[in-house]
């Protein structure tokens, strides 16, 4: 008897640590369009999905920050490239001063785009494609 306790017992704890740690890693998703993560970096860039065309890039980025960052604007873009990836950073703004830096891997949806049939939309991902040029420096949030 002792010996089913102690594996009813680890399997409980077991099963136990892994929801925890589901939780506590868990991404919130945007149905159809993107993944809010919770420590967005150069190293850790939100991926976009669901983007069909090249307008829709801007459209699902706006849709993002209005949603995550209720109150900011954006002030700019910036386009470079981390470890082999199209990183696009979109600098945003609140009333009260506070800036902050959303990091956007962008390779995916290039390469996709990229290979499209819409001539015009290939030309659009090939001049943002040469947009991108490597940071000597990574950029810093203001506090």
């Amino acid at each position: 008897m002792k010996p089913l306790l102690k594996i009813a017992f680890l399997s409980i704890a077991c099963f136990s640590c892994f929801c925890i740690n589901n939780a506590a890693g868990s991404e919130d998703v945007i149905p159809g369009s993107q993944k809010i993560d919770r420590e967005n970096s150069i190293i850790n860039p939100i991926i976009l999905t669901g983007i069909k065309k090249t307008d829709d890039i801007r459209e699902s980025q706006k849709e993002y920050i209005r949603k995550s960052y209720e109150g900011y604007g954006i002030l700019g873009y910036i386009y470079t490239m981390h470890d082999g990836k199209y990183i696009q950073i979109i600098s945003i703004r609140n009333d009260q001063g506070q800036e902050k830096l959303i990091y956007f891997d962008m390779t995916d949806i290039y390469r996709k785009l990229g290979k499209s049939r819409d001539k015009k939309t290939r030309q659009d991902i090939k001049r943002l494609i040469e947009d991108h040029k490597p940071l000597e420096k990574e950029p810093t949030e203001s506090v």
